[in-house]
């Protein structure tokens, strides 16, 4: 502003005190204002943080990314975008199943300050890992993903936020000639950390039986020989040209990877007869 109006800053900044338009500078952040953050970041509000530190909202949102407290809302849950592609399913019947009450969620209480009208919807894992398991009538297996996988990584993610939130990440140096017994420790609690995992994403055994039974259910000639009939029917399915790999196969009882590569392997245009 100095320069575009061919002053000093010093001039600038008294005719901004004039006016009443200097801004107060921050006060210094005293380690209690620090806790107050950790322990109230997912709690409340930006501006009700902002209210009880007696600052501006700006500056506790800098301040949350200088200590990494990471989003306001709770990411260790699941939010229905999340759920949606996680289980091959649209949002319409997660709302259903949550107005029945088979699916227990909350809203996020920060989650209207992100500038959304109906704030986001959060699901425990743990919550969600029952509700498949009791309601294995509602859901495909076949659509759906892994699930161990998604409800692991939000469990390492909550651990990994207390860290951050509660405790605060240090840095801190290892002398030199203790760096080799680090590493080696490091090691040992990173091999022990991947059984941990490898054992926690292990499906349990109604996830497993859920999805031989819809396999079953739904792709009863999945792993069969093709007929002559079956190549047949493919045939005149492939060039109506009004259907999708997996409604094909869902005509034949097929995946749509066997119906991609059966139609790869036989002969689809008669090019003698000219058809």
């Amino acid at each position: 502003m100095a320069r575009a109006l061919n002053r000093t800053e010093p001039s600038v900044k008294n005719l901004a005190g004039i006016l009443g338009m200097r801004r107060e500078k921050e006060p210094p952040w005293m380690e209690e204002d620090v806790r107050f953050l950790r322990e109230n970041w997912g709690r409340l509000t930006i501006h009700q943080l902002a209210k009880r530190l007696n600052r501006t909202a700006i500056a506790v949102l800098n301040k949350s990314k200088k200590l990494k407290l990471g989003p306001i809302h709770d990411q260790s849950c699941f939010d229905k975008r999340e759920i949606c592609k996680l289980l091959g399913v649209d949002h319409y019947k997660i709302d259903r199943w949550i107005e029945d009450g088979l699916l227990r969620a909350r809203v996020a209480k920060t989650s209207r300050e992100q500038g959304r009208c109906r704030g986001i919807t959060e699901v425990r894992p743990r919550e969600l890992l029952r509700f498949l398991r009791e309601n294995q009538d509602l859901w495909d297996a076949r659509r759906a993903g892994d699930i161990m996988k998604a409800v692991r990584e939000k469990e390492l993610l909550a651990e990994k936020v207390k860290v951050q939130r509660e405790e605060g990440v240090q840095r801190r140096r290892v002398p030199w000639h203790l760096k080799l017994a680090f590493r080696k420790f490091v090691a040992d609690v990173a091999m022990e950390a991947a059984e941990r995992i490898r054992a926690a994403r292990r499906e349990p055994e109604w996830l497993r039986i859920k999805r031989e039974r819809d396999m079953v259910k739904y792709l009863p000639r999945e792993g069969f020989r093709w007929t002559g009939e079956e190549d047949e029917a493919l045939r005149r399915m492939f060039r109506k040209g009004d259907m999708t790999y997996t409604e094909m196969g869902m005509v034949l009882g097929r995946s749509a990877e066997a119906v991609g590569h059966r139609l790869a392997r036989i002969v689809i245009w008669n090019t003698r007869k000219g058809v």
